[in-house]
């Protein structure tokens, strides 16, 4: 019911998400917490890997992100035999994934053949063995990947049939010398000089503000109380 409800916010463009700095520890913490009973009671290793010192903030919906990972460690545990083993955690991006987190959802599952590998992001897909057909309505996936990409990420899937699945999905990072600017959201101002693919439509400061987070630190300005990407006024 509850991912029913989810999709028709999202296809009535009525989801909104509170995205502000947040410790991807706890983010991670809260969701394995959640889920280790049944992981336990199923005989699955659940175990989430420390993050590297000094990790940034993420730019995130705190309870919308727990609830991305809660649906991909749930269909993790469902799809892992007892014995198998899931590991969660989150490192810094380099290259195209440059002033981003990357979350990952590792398990030793049944794995995904490569021709659905195309398909499992779609509404009421569902890919399954024969022993687990028939359990949701195949929205949990397309709700994930929407709740991502609200959040100004994406989300991919790695995974071989018989050896298991590797989910990985992406949040701008906070940058250390920005955070206390950006808090509290009331007295920010932001603006973007970059072309807006819909001038019609009013942007939130979230969605300002993951635009923001999200370019190259060279790009970012600061005048006063307004941050802005683009050329700086001379």
């Amino acid at each position: 019911i509850n991912d029913i409800l989810d999709f028709s916010k999202i296809r009535s463009s009525q989801m909104s998400m509170n995205s502000l700095p947040v410790e991807a520890s706890d983010i991670l913490n809260e969701a394995v917490e959640s889920l280790s009973p049944w992981a336990k009671a199923k005989g699955v290793l659940l175990r989430s890997h420390d993050l590297e010192p000094g990790f940034p903030k993420v730019l995130a919906d705190h309870s919308r992100t727990v609830q991305i990972l809660i649906n991909l460690i749930s269909n993790a545990i469902k799809f892992t035999q007892a014995g198998g083993s899931i590991k969660i955690s989150a490192h810094l991006g380099k290259g195209d994934y440059l002033g981003y987190a990357l979350f990952n959802v590792q398990d030793t599952g049944c794995g995904i053949a490569k021709e659905n590998l195309s398909r499992i992001f779609e509404k009421f897909v569902q890919v399954a063995d024969k022993n687990e057909t028939g359990r949701g309505v195949g929205l949990g996936l397309t709700i994930v990947n929407s709740m991502v990409t609200l959040q100004g990420g994406s989300v991919r899937v790695e995974s071989h049939l018989g050896q298991g699945s590797t989910f990985v999905f992406t949040l701008p990072i906070v940058r250390h010398s920005l955070e206390n600017e950006l808090m509290p959201p009331a007295d920010l101002i932001i603006e973007n000089d970059r072309k807006n693919p819909s001038p019609h439509k009013e942007e939130s400061w979230q969605e300002k503000l993951t635009l923001i987070l999200s370019q190259p630190a060279g790009e970012i300005h600061k005048n006063g109380s307004t941050l802005f990407v683009g050329k700086p006024e001379k």
